[in-house]
């Protein structure tokens, strides 16, 4: 269900909300800052392994899969122009 609903460009994080993959160090703290926190220890795909597991064996972790839908180029339908 999660494939088929990305499939569809529908991004759900299977954890619920994103504060959900919060690194170790982003725990305390009011939103925003804990926001912030998450960005400073997360700088690389390593890093994002790290929190984000793989949904399935051979596959990339969930939020990088997530990322790659968010940033996919349109495709357009035959005969359509693709607008950005």
């Amino acid at each position: 269900m999660i494939d088929g609903l990305r499939d569809a460009g529908i991004c759900i994080l299977t954890r619920g909300a994103i504060e959900d993959y919060y690194p170790a160090g982003a725990e305390n703290g009011q939103k925003p800052q804990r926001a912030l926190l998450a960005i400073e220890l997360v700088k690389s795909k390593d890093d994002l392994a790290k929190i984000s597991a793989p949904l399935a064996e051979n596959r990339i972790c969930e939020l990088s899969e997530i990322f790659t839908e968010i940033f996919r180029p349109p495709v357009a339908s035959k005969g359509e122009a693709v607008s950005e």
